[in-house]
């Protein structure tokens, strides 16, 4: 865990625009190009919907859907999946999303550590940077998933970074 906010903390901070998030495959929120692309993560890669239900989550004063991001996609009754991939998500909402799936899979030692997590890149690299680390974070199924808490897949592979519960060589190259 230790190692994985180090990692995370020597990500560089890009500038982007401000405003809603945008990006396309090989770009993580705001157009922060992505350390975790589609065509390298091969098990581990989870898909994020977004999704309004009005028999679910609604604004009581208006009783219009509030739309909530899950892994997902199945819907019932009159629920309408919005968007995918979770680039117009924002950071509360990715945090929202990787602490609520840990509740769900009973990694209770992971509840609230996304909200941690995300101020701390908020305060060190901004919103905008923050949220990209975030959603690749959340593509790969929050720090639970990453630490194969009820996950298929080896984060630690993937991200080239060893064998889980083994040493290694202390570099993320380049």
């Amino acid at each position: 865990m230790v190692r994985l906010a180090l990692f995370l903390i020597q990500i560089k901070a890009t500038p982007v625009k401000a405003g809603r998030l945008q990006g396309g495959p090989d770009q993580g929120a705001g157009g922060v190009p992505s350390r975790i692309t589609p065509g390298k993560i091969l098990s581990m890669r989870h898909e994020i919907f977004r999704i309004t239900d009005p028999a679910g989550f609604i604004v009581v004063a208006t009783g219009e859907p509030v739309p909530y991001l899950t892994y997902d996609g199945k819907v019932y009754g009159e629920a309408k999946v919005v968007s995918t991939g979770g680039t117009d998500a924002t950071l509360e909402e990715l945090v929202d999303l990787c602490d609520h799936d840990a509740e769900d899979r009973n990694a209770h030692d992971f509840c609230s550590i996304h909200r941690l997590l995300g101020a701390v890149l908020y305060r060190r690299f901004g919103r905008e940077s923050a949220t990209a680390a975030m959603l690749d974070i959340a593509l790969l199924g929050g720090l639970q998933g990453m630490g194969g808490i009820c996950s298929k897949g080896d984060a630690f592979t993937e991200l080239g970074v060893g064998k889980a519960g083994h040493d290694w060589n202390g570099n993320y190259g380049e």
